[in-house]
């Protein structure tokens, strides 16, 4: 709301100066005085008519922040009016508009946009090695919106006629030659992603973040009363099913809601393990029917002892419905080839029908079930189960998160960070086997990651799934978002949405399980209004410092820096055992040698694109900054050497 402008102060009013002759666009300037202990609201400031606070007030000084004051990087002359108790000061202020970038290594500075344009003057400090990064971001909490920017170099002093270069496929590790990176092709990060054995990693990923999509329900059944009575039991376990209902080698019927929660496809199984919070049914028509039991008891085991206890106890607690449903206390496990060939390359899933009475669902099972694919044609047991397990504990989550929320009356959560949350799921289960990390451990690649690609004891794939997708979202960065996918075969929002909040949680420093089930069960809200919630963070803030956890990870800058991975590591571990597919450095890039220069891009919805400036020696760089999305743009620059 417009501030009236103070009236001109009377002659006897004495005058404060001006404490320094540069006054630079965006930087504090002072105003000497005497005698001047106030309040700082006991001053008014205008700059060309436009209030503007004051920040400090000493005994000699008042400091205030000058604002931005052009579009272009021309130097400009201001009005500026104080006035406090008996002082002021009236006149005219030139001022440069560049923000002056003076950084010790490793230091950097958020620098936010008050309009279209931004512009920096960048120190070399003498030193030729000096490269800056500048993280372009876009806080738009949205992965459709995309906005332009151009970053463009004005030669000065040393480097007013030097031509400049700008590299499009760099790093901000190191200065590679001018070639090309290597994509990451899909099908060349085997083992499997999430289990999905049958299918490339990517177009399971997506097949299983649609399924998210679809089982969002109308908002008046996302929210029914958690007290509505099944209008029907289940036929398998019956009104008053306990753990005692269904004995080993029992025959029952099931159902498989594999779309529509109007319709269920009906199989037979039999009982192959039955515990007190667990059964785990196996169908007959199965290509090995009848010869796997062993290895359903050891699944059984593990997913009763330590799989939905972790999930229980951190998460949500995927029961919470039973009360209301069939009563029995256990989730069931159905084991079926209907998952094989209805739908390819998903090795798990449930469905949120399943969880209403069949009085609102008809396709309804009422009843905590997982649907699970059987060994497929060539596929070993170890091979099938080695890639299964953490799966159940991801689809645990969901199951958890669908019986909290409608317990609780409370909505479903945005399909992205549904997933995250169940990535959170897996790395707390990567967190049971030795080695396998804890919280803030900052966990390296020898003993977690790469035990799971060597098989050490026994242990599944896990964390590769999260690290080998979150890599190809870090080779293209700008055009991707933890939002959502940017189109029908991105699947990396599975790996980049996790990544956002586990840094988020590892910023947050507070107590990780609370945080974990205040986003599980919507306690938080949902979306990026649960996550700010959850840090007390705004989404810009939220968005820099995991954009400055992916810059600190490549340049190995993260010594001292309390995370639960060590993600340099695990970058350097992967780029040595898979050559030509991982790089120890996969932060995308775009490099600009000193000079005139001009680079254009776009960056979407809550990500960055990164620059990175060398060759400044001991000159200074003026660098502009435009954008296309007016206040949205925000950058930071980061001295790595």
């Amino acid at each position: 709301m417009p501030v009236a402008e103070p009236i001109a102060p009377p002659a006897s009013v004495r005058q404060l100066q001006l404490a320094t002759d540069t006054v630079q666009a965006g930087a504090p300037v002072a105003f000497r005085g005497e005698r001047l202990a106030l309040a700082p609201e006991a001053f008014h400031v205008t700059v060309d008519g436009t209030p503007v606070a004051v920040d400090s007030v000493a005994a000699d000084r008042v400091w205030m922040r000058m604002p931005g004051t052009s579009a272009s990087c021309d130097a400009a002359t201001v009005s500026v009016m104080m006035t406090g108790p008996g002082w002021a000061f009236r006149g005219e202020v030139a001022v440069s508009p560049a923000l002056r970038v003076d950084l010790p290594v490793g230091g950097s500075l958020i620098a936010p946009m008050a309009g279209h344009a931004l512009c920096l003057d960048v120190d070399g400090a003498a030193a030729d090695s000096a490269r800056f990064v500048f993280t372009v971001m876009n806080p738009v909490a949205d992965a459709a919106h995309v906005a332009g920017f151009t970053l463009s170099g004005i030669g000065r002093g040393a480097l007013a006629h030097r031509k400049g270069t700008v590299l499009a496929d760099g790093s901000v590790q190191r200065l590679p030659a001018a070639t090309a990176g290597h994509a990451v092709p899909a099908a060349s990060l085997a083992p499997a992603f999430m289990g999905r054995a049958a299918d490339t990693e990517q177009e399971a990923m997506v097949r299983h973040l649609a399924r998210l999509d679809a089982r969002a329900l109308p908002t008046a059944m996302a929210t029914a009363p958690a007290h509505a009575a099944a209008a029907g039991t289940s036929p398998a376990k019956g009104a008053s099913g306990t753990a005692l209902r269904w004995q080993v080698g029992e025959m029952v019927n099931q159902r498989v809601a594999t779309g529509s929660c109007a319709a269920a496809q009906p199989v037979q199984a039999r009982v192959v393990y039955a515990g007190p919070t667990a059964v785990l049914l196996e169908d007959v028509s199965a290509q090995h029917a009848g010869r796997m039991d062993e290895w359903f008891a050891r699944i059984g085991d593990e997913y009763e002892r330590v799989m939905l206890p972790l999930v229980q106890q951190q998460l949500g607690n995927p029961l919470a419905r039973n009360a209301a449903l069939d009563g029995d206390g256990r989730v069931t496990l159905l084991f079926t080839p209907v998952v094989n060939t209805g739908m390819p390359g998903t090795a798990a899933f449930v469905n949120a029908c399943n969880l209403y009475p069949r009085s609102i669902m008809s396709g309804s099972s009422a009843d905590e079930v997982m649907y699970i694919r059987v060994p497929g044609n060539g596929e070993s047991p170890a091979d099938w189960m080695r890639a299964l397990r953490s799966t159940l504990v991801h689809e645990t989550k969901h199951l958890a998160s669908f019986a909290e929320r409608l317990s609780r009356g409370r909505h479903f959560e945005e399909p992205w960070l549904e997933e995250a949350t169940a990535r959170l799921a897996e790395e707390l289960y990567s967190r049971t086997f030795r080695g396998g990390g804890q919280w803030l451990g900052r966990t390296t690649f020898a003993s977690s990651v790469h035990c799971e690609l060597v098989w050490c004891d026994d242990r599944p794939l896990m964390m590769y799934t999260h690290f080998a997708a979150l890599h190809q979202f870090l080779r293209n960065p700008a055009a991707l978002s933890p939002l959502g996918p940017v189109s029908p075969a991105d699947a990396t929002p599975y790996a980049s949405a996790w990544s956002l909040v586990r840094s988020v949680l590892d910023a947050t420093r507070g107590d990780e399980a609370r945080q974990m089930r205040a986003l599980v069960r919507g306690d938080a809200g949902v979306g990026i209004a649960a996550l700010t919630s959850v840090s007390g963070k705004s989404p810009a803030d939220m968005l820099d410092q995991w954009m400055a956890d992916q810059v600190d990870a490549d340049t190995r800058r993260t010594a001292g820096v309390l995370r639960s991975w060590d993600s340099g590591s695990v970058w350097e571990g992967l780029a040595a055992m898979f050559p030509g597919v991982f790089r120890g450095a996969p932060l995308r890039a775009t490099l600009l040698e000193a000079g005139i220069w001009e680079h254009t891009g776009t960056v979407r919805g809550y990500t960055a694109a990164f620059a990175v400036l060398h060759g400044i020696g001991s000159g200074t760089q003026r660098v502009m900054l435009q954008s296309d999305a007016r206040g949205t743009a925000r950058v930071r620059v980061t001295r790595v050497d």
